[in-house]
């Protein structure tokens, strides 16, 4: 998806310098953060979740309004592939839970039945070529003297997909940035509506070292309850940068010797901060 031979194959009219043509945004892009990152691979039954939309035409049909499957132009296809292809192309992208990738375009029924109604394209994301968002191919992979694309220019970066804790200084970008990026977009002033984005969904994003912070003070809290023999100082020290793989025991007054497994230790942290993080998704919407 971000190889720009590849996409020649994949997309029927892509032309990575053209300034008139929309191809990757509407045929990869809005359906790598629509109808992907923002929609579970596999449904509660363990069905693939994911899918194309065909029938989206007024009257209100299955499809008319559902921002989460893929759209293909309803004419020409975007793609060279068949629908089924596309998919599998995708299938293994993981969903992304938190609002980031939601598509704001947004319907009210009204008539009859709630048969017709009023559609605002915020996204774009659409199949008739009237209503969807344009943002032109060489904005991403233009290659000039005079403008260079998105794509090249993050190919500078280095990123990783480990999320490690607030005082690692390894100079990569994770997917913290993510959250950040969210934070100040959460910010966002409409001037319509006159809120913050934070406000009108009552979204909220917790940064890091506030989650380790409780995740932190959840563990201690736990194994006091649990090994009523050891101190809360010597807990803390399990917490603590300089409890290394070559220190990892403590002594209890009774003479047992508490070892832990680092692995456990980060998997626990990890689990906990997973139930935090759905915990406040679930408190903003209620």
């Amino acid at each position: 998806m971000f190889d720009e031979k590849k996409l020649s194959s994949i997309l029927a009219d892509f032309s990575p310098d053209s300034e008139k043509k929309s191809s990757y945004y509407n045929g990869i892009l809005q359906n790598l953060f629509f109808a992907t990152l923002n929609r579970e691979i596999l449904d509660l039954k363990g069905k693939p979740n994911r899918q194309f939309t065909e029938k989206d035409d007024e009257p209100v049909n299955s499809d008319y309004a559902i921002s989460y499957k893929y759209r293909d132009n309803k004419g020409k296809s975007f793609f060279r592939e068949t629908h089924a292809e596309i998919i599998k192309r995708f299938e293994k992208i993981p969903f992304l839970n938190g609002g980031l990738f939601e598509c704001l375009d947004s319907y009210k029924a009204d008539g009859e039945n709630n048969k017709h109604g009023t559609k605002s394209y915020i996204d774009g994301f659409s199949r008739e070529e009237k209503r969807r968002a344009f943002i032109p191919d060489c904005l991403f992979w233009g290659d000039s003297d005079d403008h260079e694309g998105i794509i090249p220019i993050l190919r500078r970066y280095n990123f990783t997909i480990e999320e490690n804790t607030p005082s690692d200084i390894e100079v990569a970008l994770d997917p913290e940035l993510l959250g950040k990026v969210f934070e100040n977009l959460l910010g966002y002033f409409n001037p319509e509506t006159h809120e913050m984005a934070r406000k009108s969904s009552g979204s909220f994003y917790t940064p890091r070292e506030i989650v380790s912070y409780m995740v932190d003070e959840s563990l201690i809290t736990h194994i006091k309850t649990k090994v009523t023999a050891l101190s809360e100082d010597d807990i803390r020290q399990l917490f603590t940068e300089d409890f290394s793989d070559n220190n990892n025991t403590i002594n209890i007054n009774n003479g047992v010797i508490l070892e832990f497994s680092f692995s456990f230790f980060y998997g626990t942290t990890f689990c906990l901060a997973l139930v935090c993080h759905v915990c406040s998704r679930f408190a903003s919407n209620t």
